[in-house]
């Protein structure tokens, strides 16, 4: 009697352990399912910051010109149409090449006319540069253009980069007004639209300028 009670207190035993055993393991398991989901949640979360995320901004010095010097320093002066981005440059700092179809010209320094040039803009979709805005695919400017040289015209001929960066760029925004992107300009106040005030575009000030006066005022001063 006393072995068969030894028996059943003995087996008694052995289902509690098993059980404890059973359900330790299935903690376990439970266990490792939350950190696989974390660390899934944890990923996704990563990418929708990524995607989400404004880009960086590099800042810079630009050399800035009186209007008159600006002119006759550029080889080309030109209203384009920006096109389909061409390629992306990263020394000495990133740049983004366009290729842009030449719409009218208000100075050429080119003997050979082109219908189309490729242009190198100061930063990229992810690195701003002085936080300006990178073109975007048929928008039309006004813009100072020196021709590029070196090595990098052997994969872009017609390879230009723009005269001052923002200090020469001119935003066609329609009804035969451009949009100066940069600091406003005393020297063009007499062609600025009465009917505009400086205004704010991307945190800065801005001209908003009569189109044909900015066009003759820039022939004015090309040396023939």
């Amino acid at each position: 009697m006393k072995n068969k009670w030894l028996a059943i207190i003995l087996a008694f035993f052995v289902l509690i352990g098993g059980g404890i055993y059973s359900t330790g393991t299935v903690k376990s398991k439970q266990g490792s399912t939350n950190i696989a989901t974390q660390t899934d949640h944890t990923s996704a979360d990563k990418r929708i910051d990524k995607s989400t995320s404004k880009p960086k901004s590099v800042h810079g010095q630009i050399q800035i010109f009186p209007f008159e010097e600006a002119v006759n320093r550029s080889d080309l002066i030109a209203k384009v149409r920006i096109g389909k981005k061409s390629g992306e440059l990263n020394e000495p700092v990133p740049k983004t090449v366009f290729n842009a179809q030449i719409l009218e010209t208000q100075k050429s320094d080119v003997k050979v006319e082109l219908e189309s040039i490729q242009i190198m803009q100061q930063g990229t979709d992810e690195i701003l540069f002085n936080d300006n805005p990178i073109f975007n695919e048929n928008e039309e400017y006004i813009l100072f253009l020196k021709k590029a040289v070196g090595p990098i015209t052997q994969e872009y001929p017609d390879l230009y980069w723009i005269t001052g960066e923002e200090s020469n760029m001119y935003k066609v925004i329609g009804d035969q007004l451009v949009e100066r992107q940069a600091f406003i300009k005393n020297e063009l106040l007499d062609i600025q639209d009465k009917s505009f005030v400086a205004k704010q575009s991307s945190g800065k000030p801005t001209q908003i300028l009569d189109e044909a006066e900015l066009s003759k005022k820039i022939k004015s001063f090309v040396k023939n």
